[in-house]
């Protein structure tokens, strides 16, 4: 009798101290998937920065990211559910909410214009309209092509005399340095790229950066579709904090967040990561990213923005500043004085 009475109270001292079932059992983080407008690259850090520092777990989340193949390819994509957030170009959302996509821009990446033309020194061009009767490769919907008639009418280009050549954007630094085009269009962050293969055979690199010739609208951002924003509000709210939490890390320790990318992709070049971080830093780290806290939207750019890309594209109507961004998800993580 005694025996048994033993036997019960061990049982029962043990299941006390076990946790419940309900307990025992972790709960799932949400899954993200996340599409980059192309192939991850140095200006991505900041994001590596916050998966690889645990950020995106201790928010309760389970992001993948993915490799981007383009504009179009991400707003289908995104509008599809294929991703649940993505990055795109001022043609992805501006744009593509005109023609109808339900996107919506929820967080700023690069606040600042970074569309460029590249072109080797010998080939003149240091004005735009040198431009005229040369050839810029680079692919459709690039945004420095998609905003050259804007970019032409401020500067007094005729357009007409300048020839765009089709090619995707891993072949377009080849295509320059070899001379099969005068310049390409392209994206201020990948000056690193250019600068190191015009170097190898003793050229140097000179370029039209659209922001310091008249031309500074927003650039890329981050973008979730209507239903996402109803669904997945506080999945939304979460994954930007992390990330917000990893561009400011990323932004304080450069060196570390290479190191951290670098991890991802082994490849990879850890002074041109960091080169390419830097330069995506000097167009992250703007007035209204100071006062209201990084990834801030700016209503008044954002309707310029707007004016140029509906005057200019031409896109098939005006779309309102509200449909197109809500900084309702902002953390409000404000960056360190420069």
């Amino acid at each position: 009798m005694r025996r048994t009475w033993l036997v019960m109270t061990v049982t029962a001292m043990v299941l006390a101290a076990a946790p419940s079932p309900a307990l025992a059992q972790a709960k799932p983080r949400d899954k993200v998937t996340f599409q980059f407008a192309w192939i991850p690259y140095g200006k991505y850090a900041g994001f590596y920065m916050a998966k690889e520092l645990g950020y995106y777990e201790q928010a309760g989340l389970d992001v993948t990211f993915v490799r981007g193949y383009g504009l179009q390819d991400g707003v289908n994509k995104l509008v599809a559910g294929v991703a649940d957030l993505g990055e795109v170009n001022q043609m992805g959302s501006v744009g593509a909410r005109a023609r109808g996509a339900p996107l919506r821009e929820v967080l700023m990446f690069h606040d600042k214009a970074m569309e460029v033309f590249y072109s080797l020194e010998k080939s003149g061009i240091r004005k735009p309209r040198d431009l005229e009767g040369k050839s810029i490769g680079g692919p459709k919907g690039a945004g420095a092509r998609e905003l050259f008639p804007a970019f032409a009418a401020l500067n007094g280009v005729d357009a007409s005399r300048v020839t765009f050549v089709d090619m995707p954007p891993d072949a377009m630094v080849a295509a320059l340095v070899s001379g099969r085009v005068h310049a390409t269009s392209n994206f201020i962050t990948e000056r690193p790229n250019y600068q190191r293969a015009a170097g190898q055979v003793g050229q140097k690199i000179t370029s039209l950066v659209y922001s310091e010739w008249g031309l500074d609208l927003h650039a890329n951002s981050i973008v979730a579709t209507d239903k996402m924003i109803q669904d997945r509000s506080d999945v939304i709210r979460r994954f930007l904090e992390a990330t917000v939490r990893g561009w400011l890390a990323a932004i304080e320790r450069p060196d570390e967040a290479a190191r951290m990318f670098v991890k991802n992709f082994p490849e990879s070049n850890p002074e041109l990561v960091r080169e390419h971080w830097q330069i995506a830093v000097d167009h992250m780290l703007t007035p209204p990213a100071a006062e209201h806290g990084l990834g801030w939207i700016d209503p008044a750019k954002k309707k310029r923005t707007i004016e140029v890309y509906t005057k200019y594209i031409p896109l098939p109507h005006e779309v309102g500043v509200d449909e197109v961004m809500t900084n309702q998800f902002n953390p409000g993580i404000r960056p360190p004085k420069r």
